[in-house]
């Protein structure tokens, strides 16, 4: 698609942005954005002056503060597609730069988004995965947005996968797999990836229940949220492995059956929840209802680890 199908969400992008950055910038750093993006961009794009400010946002914006997004809540998510979870004054500003490149060039602003992602640290390489959603050309980021899948950094895995459209929207299916499996391997939230329930697939369900198979079989447990891509694409076996939860699980795998039953929507499991009566507890819940419910009562150690390790901060949303 050509530049013309972009321009007018890269427009309103750039001025909810701005208004936002206003509502929390200071004129000291106000000023400096000015001065650096006018360095940086005219009369043509200066990519090295363009990336030293992208890396100096951190020198005058706090990459901790989250702002309040006041009256521009709204338009933002219906922007980005979502809501904006955790986002800092530094991934907005850092957003908001890389709106401001010369998109009718495609191939020389997708080139420097690409080179930021080779020299970024994992903070930098957070906004650009962040800000993936509001880029033009989405075509030319999925290759990037699947290697944000494949690194070993939670901070980074997060911004790829955690409240981002991007994934659910353009990744090709066994990327989008290896992304969700991946998900439930080093224990992040499911419920917070965007569209999820739409991009359910076979593969995936039985990828998920040889999963489950081997665990049960080491006599460990599995994370309640992994159900919610097995109901409507049910295995032979899954009345068994429901019967089993409902009959002995917690009450949250007894949840997750329950909705899981629901979507697999046969007479069978209508007939096991309804023997078994966990419907009466959880018939109002939904799939997210549960994560967030999960969430907020799991114990989260303190600090950053790597993605293969397990936990990094959760802000519950």
């Amino acid at each position: 698609m050509d530049f013309d199908h972009y321009s007018l969400k890269l427009t309103q992008s750039k001025e909810c942005l701005s208004q936002i950055i206003s509502s929390f910038s200071t004129k000291s750093n106000t000023d400096w954005l000015t001065l650096s993006i006018h360095a940086a961009t005219f009369p043509i794009i200066q990519e090295l002056r363009y990336c030293m400010a992208f890396s100096l946002v951190s020198r005058y914006f706090s990459s901790t503060r989250q702002p309040d997004l006041n009256g521009y809540a709204e338009e933002f998510e219906k922007l980005y597609g979502c809501k904006p979870v955790g986002w800092s004054e530094v991934q907005f500003v850092r957003s908001y730069l890389l709106l401001i490149l010369d998109w009718e060039g495609e191939v020389r602003s997708c080139n420097i988004v690409k080179n930021l992602i080779d020299t970024a640290d994992m903070m930098e390489l957070e906004a650009i995965y962040k800000t993936l959603p509001l880029l033009p050309y989405p075509s030319q980021f999925v290759s990037l947005a699947e290697e944000g899948v494949r690194t070993n950094m939670t901070n980074v895995f997060d911004a790829i996968t955690q409240n981002n459209p991007f994934p659910a929207a353009y990744l090709e299916e066994n990327a989008w797999n290896q992304l969700v499996v991946k998900s439930i391997f080093t224990d992040r939230p499911i419920y917070r990836l965007i569209g999820a329930d739409k991009r359910s697939n076979t593969k995936l369900s039985k990828i998920l229940i040889d999963y489950v198979k081997e665990r049960w079989a080491a006599h460990r447990d599995v994370s309640p949220e992994l159900w919610r891509f097995v109901g409507e694409y049910a295995p032979d076996d899954f009345h068994f492995l429901m019967k089993k939860l409902l009959s002995e699980g917690s009450p949250f795998e007894q949840a997750a059956a329950f909705l899981a039953c629901k979507d697999d929507g046969s007479e069978e499991a209508m007939k096991l929840i309804e023997k078994l009566g966990v419907a009466r507890n959880n018939k109002d819940v939904t799939w997210d209802d549960l994560g967030v419910s999960f969430w907020e009562q799991k114990q989260i150690p303190e600090g950053y680890q790597q993605a293969g390790s397990g936990y990094a901060p959760i802000d519950i949303e």
